[in-house]
């Protein structure tokens, strides 16, 4: 793999932009079910108090996914890493939309496990288009995209309730996720490079 970037370029604000919107999206199909929970525990004939339970399967998935995060940023790259899961929100959102509770359990295993490679792959994508005096910052920038999507989640999703309903305004979030997903396509062309190794990113980065 090559040395980071020396300075900031187009493709550096690219990098940061393609990985924030993606960590930002999943986090709001985390937390949007959560937001939605006592209309969708009516339709699913639950107890609004185990969206703690779909809270749960979502991280846990999300750790477990992590975990092999690395193989498949070295197989496909960062950004078609972070693509993937962001189609793998979009059909989670479907799934809740259902109410059924093992739609509802199947929702939360998808986005859990698209969401867990995010990150890692965010962070071989950085380290590789960031210069290195400003890798910290940029890490940092990017970061913000998860407090984001919480914070675009908990404003839009009561507003959509209230005016289309629960399971269109899941619909509505899968709709954006799968838009972005298709524009992530070009960032995935500019950024991604396949077949290397993810330990080299960070290497070069001094993250390791």
């Amino acid at each position: 793999m090559k040395k980071s970037e020396e300075k900031w370029t187009s493709r550096t604000t690219l990098a940061i932009a393609a990985t924030m919107s993606g960590q930002g999206l999943g986090a709001a199909a985390q937390l949007s079910p959560a937001i939605l929970a006592v209309q969708i525990a009516v339709e699913a004939e639950v107890s609004p108090s185990l969206i703690g339970v779909f809270t749960g399967i979502v991280f846990f998935a999300a750790a477990i996914s992590a975990l092999g995060g690395g193989s498949l940023v070295d197989r496909y790259g960062g950004i078609t890493a972070v693509r993937i899961g962001v189609g793998m929100s979009a059909i989670g959102c479907l799934f809740a939309a259902l109410g059924h509770p093992i739609a509802l359990f199947a929702s939360a295993l998808l986005i859990g496990l698209g969401y867990g490679p995010m990150t890692p792959a965010s962070s071989v994508i950085l380290s590789r288009w960031s210069p290195e005096h400003r890798l910290g910052l940029i890490m940092s920038i990017k970061q913000t995209g998860v407090p984001i999507g919480y914070f675009l989640a908990s404003v839009t999703m009561p507003v959509l309730q209230a005016s289309i309903g629960w399971r269109a305004s899941l619909m509505c979030l899968a709709i954006v996720c799968l838009a972005a997903l298709l524009a992530l396509k070009t960032a995935a062309t500019m950024l991604d490079e396949r077949g290397t190794k993810m330990g080299n990113s960070f290497t070069s980065a001094r993250l390791a």
